[in-house]
């Protein structure tokens, strides 16, 4: 008798349980949200991250969800409807099957950067130098704040066009500027809508046309910049005078990513990736092994500016640039395929604005 009890307790517990499990799908499977919940992916595709737990938080049924994380205590990462691009991914270039023409990569090719007032003159030597060297290469510049007495002159600049970020969009320490959470979201948002991006920062300067380099970002899958060095002792060497970025790279950012910081230290192989110039090809292996855990980085706050990070200790995006390819994308490159001279040739750094009258007027 007691058996019968408890198996028929069971089946009503069993069938209670399958009812709430049928209900619960039937509410949520509205093509907003996922079907089946896949660890790693934040809703509609759009940021493959670290291992998230199973608990989910559904706060509204247009597209508000909370992942709460497990890694060394607990972060979260949450993705608003408002805040994180749903747009798809395109123009995609997928170099993995298909053999796209250096001429045509070239003619999808834009420049992409972004700056404030302060650094508002020294753009505009950056610009200077593309109008000189790639004269019909188009200028994407995403105004951080800049003075508006100004903006009527930059926009007549040959081949510029000037659009506002949109901090609103975005969770709040994206306007910290010094975070520098706007620029991944920028790169992803420009690589979307262009297929073919090089991001350069306001002291970037063009000695050549890109399109010498971008045979050599379709040889990476379509990522190409410029590799400081490779481990963290050969920084400061002659042959690597920057300083490794492991050493200006928090722990609690290795600790995000679930990297052990004393074996990466040993590891012969961590590019220091340059964040101030890269040649983006919006191809899948580039979505997958950096855009999109990059953006993820941006969008939480935890990951790219995680307490106790200043810029003494850190750099935000270019320490997340960093440790993902350490993680995504290990030993894609090395000193022998990895063209340092000639992205040095094509480019060079400089911090000055006293270049800023090349930049050439068009009369509109």
């Amino acid at each position: 008798m007691r058996m019968l009890k408890f198996s028929f307790a069971f089946l009503v517990t069993f069938a209670v349980v399958m009812f709430y499990y049928i209900w619960i799908t039937d509410k949520y499977s509205t093509g907003d949200v996922f079907s089946q919940p896949s660890l790693g992916k934040v809703v509609s595709n759009e940021i493959e991250t670290r291992q998230f737990s199973s608990t989910i938080k559904f706060t509204s049924q247009n597209l508000q969800v909370q992942f709460v994380t497990e890694n060394n205590g607990s972060d979260t990462l949450k993705d608003r409807s408002e805040v994180a691009s749903r747009d798809p991914v395109r123009p995609l270039i997928n170099l993995d099957l298909q053999d796209v023409d250096v001429e045509e990569l070239s003619r999808r090719l834009v420049v992409v950067t972004a700056f404030s007032e302060n650094h508002r003159l020294e753009v505009m030597g950056m610009i200077g130098t593309v109008q000189n060297h790639m004269p019909a290469t188009r200028v994407i510049a995403y105004d951080l704040g800049i003075d508006p007495r100004y903006l009527s002159k930059l926009r007549r600049l040959c081949n510029l066009e000037v659009r506002p970020f949109e901090f609103h969009r975005y969770p709040s320490h994206v306007s910290v500027l010094m975070k520098f959470a706007w620029k991944p979201i920028i790169i992803k948002e420009a690589l979307n809508e262009f297929g073919v991006i090089f991001w350069a920062d306001a002291s970037v300067r063009f000695q050549d046309s890109l399109i010498t380099l971008l045979p050599f970002a379709k040889e990476h899958h379509g990522y190409f910049s410029k590799i400081h060095s490779y481990t963290p002792l050969s920084a400061g060497s002659l042959s690597a005078p920057a300083l490794h970025n492991f050493f200006l790279t928090h722990r609690k950012m290795f600790a995000y990513f679930g990297i052990k910081r004393k074996r990466y230290a040993k590891s012969p192989n961590t590019p220091h990736v340059a964040a101030n110039r890269q040649l983006v090809i919006n191809s899948t292996t580039v979505q997958e092994k950096v855009i999109k855990p990059l953006y993820a980085c941006a969008m939480d706050e935890n990951c790219i500016g995680p307490p106790g990070a200043v810029r003494g200790n850190h750099m935000f995006d270019a320490s997340a640039l960093l440790l993902i390819f350490y993680k995504y994308w290990p030993r894609e490159f090395n000193r022998d395929n990895d063209h340092v001279a000639d992205m040095d040739r094509v480019t060079r750094m400089h911090r000055e604005s006293d270049d800023w009258s090349q930049a050439k007027l068009c009369e509109v």
